[in-house]
């Protein structure tokens, strides 16, 4: 299977960032991005990390490389610093990402013992939509954690490794039901 790793956000715009860990969005979703590629690859899949230029272009330059999946990592944040809990975003008329979301909330919820926050169905409206409608093979947007969480961020770093083994283990399973 053809997989995309779509690193969400980038140098310029870098997302939410955690003044306690000195670390921001994409500096967090690349070093995630960077490991999770060779766990995909030894698994058989052909593997492209993604950087976007600029958000306008960012489905019709993923779709240019013809992925039959695209995994976008992101982080949530918000004002308050006890929100925590792992979601996973999908186009709402995407029968495949919503069994992919599915199954990727059930094995990051177990890999990290997070709170879960459910799978979000996204129209063009929501947050996530454009990436996800504009998108032609079923994507998804992963927020395993709240970076605005220090515990929470502090306990992703140290699982990380578990965090990308969920991934893996549902990509092996969407492979199986696709």
């Amino acid at each position: 299977m053809k997989i995309v790793i779509d690193v969400g956000h980038n140098r310029n715009a870098p997302g939410a960032a955690n003044g306690t860990y000195g670390i921001d969005e994409f500096t967090l979703n690349n070093i995630e991005a960077v490991g999770l590629k060779p766990l995909l690859k030894n698994d058989g899949h052909d593997v492209n990390i993604f950087y976007r230029d600029t958000y306008e272009t960012l489905p019709a330059d993923i779709n240019a490389l013809k992925p039959d999946l695209i995994l976008s990592l992101h982080h949530n944040a918000a004002a308050a610093k006890e929100a925590n809990g792992t979601e996973v975003l999908y186009w709402h008329s995407s029968r495949l990402g919503q069994i992919m979301a599915t199954t990727l909330q059930r094995n990051i919820v177990n890999a990290l013992g997070t709170r879960d926050r459910g799978i979000k169905p996204k129209d063009r409206n929501d947050r996530g939509g454009y990436q996800l409608g504009g998108t032609k093979a079923p994507c998804v947007i992963l927020e395993p954690i709240f970076m605005s969480n220090d515990s929470e961020l502090e306990m992703f770093l140290h699982n990380i490794t578990n965090y990308q083994y969920a991934i893996l283990n549902s990509v092996a399973e969407f492979e199986g039901v696709r």
